[in-house]
């Protein structure tokens, strides 16, 4: 009985002092937020400290890195983030992802606005100078001649108005000459039969006054300009109809400029077009839009704008490349509905935004699928998918895709949910870039000297992916120039046989690849071009390079495009990657160099 009262008395006083112990933690201030029970434990007398909760890191670049302690990313070198416990997120209808407000400042999560605005838009245009058709001359013979005496001897020699081409012997004009003298009263049938023969004005007139009928008769041109074709040589007959001269005045000329079809919808005849050629650097020439083609070319997709160019001191030439720039001032009236260029991710025909939920406890990112209308500048244009006042996500959207995946839950880049999921269907349809190019038959019978015609090319590419990994939106359109105009140097028709037909197809897809790359106005639009350019590079190098190239490095990085991975080449073994820049510099690993037996020196 005494035993049981002495352990009655020791259970209330273990309860009083746990009550005491509750009203101290309350007076002290410990009320709410995040603490476990660990932390209401008395400590006097206790010689160890409970373990904390665990936490696990990860990098929001490669969400497939665990670790344990905060730290870098093994791959790329970010500063790793706290994964987020999501067990309390409700399923919802459309994917969304709530993080720490610590958890989105280490993300470096930023938002807009969708607003309505006034945006120009900045085309950018290339094509070539050519003659204004409407500016040339065709002189013709009127009558069976032949060339006695060619004054305007080869193409392209300049000729004044009123000035001698050519002397012809013609019999019908002798026989009209003679027709001429010989009228009596009104000789004016005779005269309009030698206007008709092609015999000037004032010749008519020396024939009445000098009383004889002469030789020959001059051919002189009708304007100023260049001979651009003519007949041929002293002595040979010409028919009735045959083209003697052309001629062509080049004080104005034709801009024939490419436009994509996605452009088409702002422009129209009478914008002033602001254009430059290499042979005058720094320069900048001015023209007007007089015409839009209006059927698109298939292979190309894109129509041909024509803009007129005036040219009184003769320094543009027909042929010379032009890079060109035509603003297309906003709608002020009739605002559209934009988001910065930045905000959706675009895959295919799909393109995605996250957007920034209001009135939540902690920052929560939901997936929207949009209809997206034209680019102008900085911005999209929205139809579909989006309201005025809402915030989009401009940065750390693809970290907020990567961790929804990692989660195993739906993403707006993998919509069933699940990164390995994604990863298995992917690799069953994605490309293998790693893989060698083929290696054609004619690949040894190419001419060292048409190896080494391709250098500016490929340096041009190697220039443009080292500014891409050095975020250099200047040089990497520095080294595009370089590799464009090298390129346009060379031309199609230099190779023979089953080698010229592939070279025509490897320059047509380069060139066309290069006025998209041109048409990229930031270094995420370029970088959508380089993984096709690198492939067209490595086979050129591979087939033409005829052991004239530079040593080229391959290099690879399994992050590129939604984790298909992509390839570039260097021309040096520092792994440097240009699809991503100083934020992931280093990501990748390299596949050895390309090269082929004939290319080892």
């Amino acid at each position: 009985m005494k035993t049981n009262k002495t352990r009655l008395l020791f259970i209330l006083a273990a309860l009083a002092a746990v009550a005491a112990a509750f009203a101290l933690g309350k007076l002290s201030g410990r009320t709410g937020g995040d603490h476990s029970e660990n932390d209401h434990a008395a400590h006097d007398g206790a010689e160890e400290t409970p373990a904390a909760k665990e936490e696990t890191w990860t990098c929001s670049m490669h969400p497939q890195v665990r670790q344990p302690d905060p730290g870098d990313c093994p791959i790329c070198g970010m500063d790793l983030i706290p994964l987020e416990n999501d067990e309390d997120e409700e399923e919802t209808e459309l994917p969304q992802l709530r993080v720490s407000e610590r958890a989105a400042a280490l993300m470096q999560i930023e938002t807009w606005p969708v607003e309505r605005r006034a945006v120009d838009a900045e085309i950018n245009v290339f094509g070539l100078l050519e003659a204004d058709e409407t500016r040339l001359r065709d002189l013709v013979a009127r009558a069976d001649s032949y060339i006695e005496k060619l004054h305007a001897d080869h193409r392209w020699i300049r000729v004044e108005q009123g000035e001698v081409l050519a002397e012809l012997y013609s019999p019908p004009v002798t026989a009209a000459a003679r027709e001429l003298l010989a009228a009596r009263g009104d000789p004016t049938a005779a005269r309009a039969k030698l206007r008709r023969l092609g015999v000037a004005e004032d010749q008519i007139a020396a024939i009445v006054e000098s009383g004889e009928v002469p030789h020959t008769y001059e051919i002189r041109s009708p304007i100023d300009g260049y001979v651009v074709d003519f007949a041929g040589r002293e002595g040979i007959w010409v028919a009735e109809g045959q083209r003697l001269f052309q001629i062509v005045n080049l004080s104005k000329l034709w801009l024939q400029l490419e436009a994509y079809e996605r452009d088409l919808a702002d422009l129209r005849v009478g914008l002033p077009v602001a254009f430059s050629v290499p042979a005058f650097a720094g320069e900048s020439f001015e023209g007007e839009v007089t015409f839009i083609d209006p059927q698109i070319d298939p292979r190309k997709r894109t129509a041909r704008l024509r803009v007129e160019v005036p040219n009184p001191e003769l320094r543009l030439k027909p042929g010379m490349f032009a890079r060109g720039r035509l603003h297309v001032p906003g709608d002020a009236e009739a605002p559209p509905l934009v988001i910065p260029k930045s905000a959706p991710l675009i895959t295919g025909e799909r393109a995605v935004v996250y957007v920034q939920l209001p009135d939540r406890d902690r920052p929560t990112f939901e997936g929207r699928e949009l209809v997206l209308g034209p680019r102008k500048g900085d911005y999209y244009e929205i139809r579909e998918g989006l309201e005025e006042g809402e915030r989009v996500v401009t940065h750390g959207n693809f970290k907020i895709d990567s961790e929804l995946q990692i989660r195993g839950r739906p993403s707006m880049m993998a919509r069933e949910g699940g990164m390995e999921a994604d990863h298995d269907d992917a690799a069953d349809q994605a490309p293998d870039y790693r893989e060698l190019p083929a290696i054609a038959d004619f690949a040894d019978e190419v001419p060292e000297s048409f190896g080494r015609e391709l250098r500016p090319v490929v340096q041009g590419y190697l220039d443009l992916s080292e500014a891409l990994a050095g975020d250099d939106y200047a040089a990497a359109r520095k080294g595009l120039s370089g590799l464009h105009e090298a390129l346009l140097e060379i031309g199609k028709h230099r190779l023979d046989g089953e080698a010229h037909m592939a070279w025509m197809e490897r320059y047509d897809s380069l060139h066309q690849l290069a006025h998209q790359l041109e048409a990229a106005d930031d270094l995420d639009g370029m970088r959508r071009h380089l993984q096709a350019t690198t492939l067209e590079i490595e086979a050129i190098a591979v087939n033409f390079g005829a052991g004239q190239l530079p040593e080229l490095h391959r290099m690879y990085c399994p992050m590129v495009d939604g984790d298909e991975g992509g390839t570039w080449l260097q021309g040096h073994d520092t792994l440097s990657n240009p699809y991503y820049g100083a934020m992931m510099l280093r990501c990748g690993e390299s596949l050895g160099v390309l090269s082929r037996e004939h290319q080892e020196d």
